[in-house]
């Protein structure tokens, strides 16, 4: 049967000797890229398939990998990669941790700026607490509250 009855024209016998020549001088085996070719042909995305062999190539060239060593190139980014994500996530907690002692400390600063306003001091939390201990058992009910200071007063 001839080409042209094919449908196969000359700009088409060109291209496949060039890429005859190209398998050839590669020393590659013909089998090997023939079932290569039927793989991407038989592929659901042959498009990405050969932007991925190209894209291993390109690496393998710029980053001076021999094709052989470039799975353990790979795994060995991949491995970088967690522990990088492991120190991020260890920096954010710690972070998080740096925050709520911030926030815990101006918290502090705040409360003795409102104490110190009222002529009160945290430096003796426990007759504060004492005094606020017994304002809640007397349910903040004034009256009692000025009865019991009166008579502790008067005992004094």
């Amino acid at each position: 049967m001839s080409l042209k009855k094919r449908g196969i024209g000359l700009n088409d016998l060109v291209c496949s000797v060039r890429l005859y020549y190209y398998i050839k001088n590669i020393w590659t085996n013909e089998d090997q890229i023939e079932s290569f070719i039927v793989n991407l042909a038989n592929s659901a995305e042959p498009e990405k398939l050969i932007d991925v062999a190209n894209q291993v190539a390109q690496l393998s060239r710029s980053e001076s990998i021999p094709l052989e060593d470039l799975e353990g190139h790979v795994k060995r980014k991949e491995e970088e990669k967690q522990r990088l994500e492991k120190e991020i996530n260890h920096s954010r907690a710690i972070l998080e941790s740096t925050n709520v002692d911030i926030q815990t400390i101006n918290e502090y600063k705040q409360l003795k700026a409102e104490l110190s306003k009222h002529h009160l001091s945290s430096e003796d939390p426990d007759k504060l607490l004492a005094v606020l201990t017994n304002i809640k058992r007397y349910q903040y009910y004034p009256k009692k509250i000025v009865t019991e200071f009166s008579v502790s007063v008067s005992n004094r």
